[in-house]
């Protein structure tokens, strides 16, 4: 072989390489794509697990840059101190929410190959666009299985295929089933390190346990988020660092003057009581009374009839503030009792002279 016939062939074998090199680097982009990350943000969890002993402290000490006014460490347990709890939290509702999108996708696959369109190259894509347009957050593990959640033959089918693997599914498939697996373990692991960890906090034992729509994820974090309770000299001060204060709303470049991510937390609680039924829950009855008075207001009435975009949705999200704000009363009120702090009547109540106040049964004497 002359040397030109070699260089010609060494020059073949590097245009091919590199060629090979670009072709892995668009899949590799295509595959990340896909995902929507979801991959990156699960072993990126993993990693905090995994070295959660030698970071917390490192993540305490940055949040507590960012929020002057987190809470020191409650007693609640021995499984955690705060800062690991609300880390933990926050975690779980990633994981949650990935959990969700992956068996979005797996009941895509459901509705595809009931229409017929199961080929092996069949666009997944295209189907979870469709479902990731309208995800569904569930907000406790407490609440259900996936299964009892579910609705619809597509959602039941996914569930079932996910508990048998035939053999005949796709690899793309298999691999969702796989990672939704994966979450759903993890997210029960933490539900139960969770639970473990405020089971025995008095708080928790003898309110909110009483409540529907609180369960061991929500109390928890009720707890590590508003450790003490005697910071909070009155009601007006905690439903301000819950970010539930009227005016309140981030402002790009400024400073908050509550915690964003316990209004996040309180958001949560509010759709978990406008879940409930509102024979079972109080704070469903609360909300349900409140939106049908805003429903009958003139102004609101008007908007809603008119067809006003987000009018609807303006009146569902002021009676779901204004049944976590009368669920922080009631917590703030029974948490001072028991630690035999003064607690104050209401401000509607003590200062403007509104009636029809009834204090929670566990703040009351007799």
């Amino acid at each position: 072989m002359t040397r030109k016939s070699q260089k010609i062939n060494e020059n073949q074998r590097i245009a091919a390489s590199h060629g090979n090199r670009e072709i892995l680097k668009m899949n590799a982009s295509q595959i990340e794509t896909e995902s929507h990350g979801t991959s990156a943000s699960h072993r990126s969890f993993e990693s905090h697990i995994g070295h959660a002993s030698r970071n917390m402290s490192e993540t305490h000490h940055s949040s507590a840059s960012r929020e002057d006014s987190d809470p020191p460490e409650p007693s609640a347990g021995n499984n955690g101190s705060a800062p690991t709890i609300r880390f933990l939290i926050e975690q779980y509702y990633d994981i949650q929410k990935l959990r969700v999108a992956t068996f979005n996708r797996i009941v895509a696959y459901c509705k595809a190959k009931d229409s017929h369109e199961n080929s092996e190259n069949q666009d997944l894509n295209a189907s979870h666009h469709q479902f990731e347009n309208h995800p569904e957050y569930a907000d406790q593990l407490e609440g259900g299985s996936e299964k009892e959640r579910a609705d619809g033959k597509y959602r039941d089918e996914a569930w079932d295929l996910a508990e048998s693997e035939p053999d005949d599914l796709p690899r793309e498939v298999r691999d969702l089933i796989w990672y939704f697996k994966s979450l759903y373990s993890t997210e029960k692991n933490l539900a139960k390190r969770l639970d473990i960890w405020s089971r025995d906090h008095s708080l928790r034992m003898e309110f909110l346990s009483t409540i529907r729509g609180i369960g061991p994820i929500l109390s928890s974090g009720l707890i590590a988020w508003l450790s003490p309770i005697s910071r909070f000299e009155n009601i007006s001060k905690l439903w301000k660092y819950c970010g539930l204060a009227p005016g309140q709303k981030r402002t790009s470049g400024e400073k908050t003057n509550y915690n964003p991510k316990l209004k996040t937390f309180m958001w949560k609680i509010a759709s978990s009581f406008e879940k409930q039924k509102p024979e079972a829950c109080k704070y469903r009855k609360i909300y349900d009374e409140k939106k049908a008075y805003y429903m009958s207001r003139p102004d609101l009435k008007a908007d809603i009839e008119s067809g006003r975009k987000g009018a609807k949705l303006h009146v569902r999200l002021m009676a779901m503030r204004y049944a976590v704000k009368r669920f922080l009363a009631d917590l703030w009120v029974v948490w001072r009792t028991m630690e035999g702090l003064p607690v104050t009547k209401p401000y509607a109540i003590d200062i403007l002279g509104h009636s029809g106040y009834e204090p929670p049964l566990s703040a009351r004497k007799g």
